[in-house]
């Protein structure tokens, strides 16, 4: 805060040097937006959308989907890349930080490289308005 007492929104970022993504490596889908603190993907109703999750990295991934303006879910997660081995190694760790309304998607796993993690978020038809995912890396 300030003298006069109003709150100085810089002093306020968290991470006031954000990773941008550059290495979310979309491969299904496209590319909405590249934002200061991640990059956004569309995909509509029933399709996928997918992204490099590499060794070691760290992630927020924000999914929301919408249906008619009416209805909806969000659902907020860390990851964490593991070792993929070539695909003999484990998943990624996945946190569930929230979810609110209807959860419409679900997550798969692939190996990519020796040691990343394609991750694939599986949509339903259920939302007519489609589903957004924001990757941010974070470390």
């Amino acid at each position: 805060m300030d003298v006069s007492g109003s709150v100085n929104a810089t002093s306020m970022l968290i991470n006031k040097s954000p990773v941008i993504d550059t290495n979310a490596n979309i491969f299904g889908g496209r590319v909405q937006a590249t934002t200061g603190f991640g990059t956004a993907y569309y995909a509509s109703s029933g399709s996928s959308i997918q992204f490099l999750c590499q060794n070691v990295a760290f992630y927020r991934v924000s999914v929301y989907a919408t249906n008619a303006s009416t209805s909806g879910g969000i659902g907020i997660y860390n990851f964490i890349g593991l070792n993929k081995n070539g695909g003999g190694g484990p998943n990624p760790i996945v946190l569930t930080l929230a979810t609110v309304g209807t959860i419409s998607w679900s997550f798969a796993y692939a190996a990519s490289g020796a040691n990343d993690t394609t991750v694939t978020v599986n949509t339903t038809t259920a939302y007519d308005q489609g589903t957004r995912v924001i990757v941010e890396r974070l470390y």
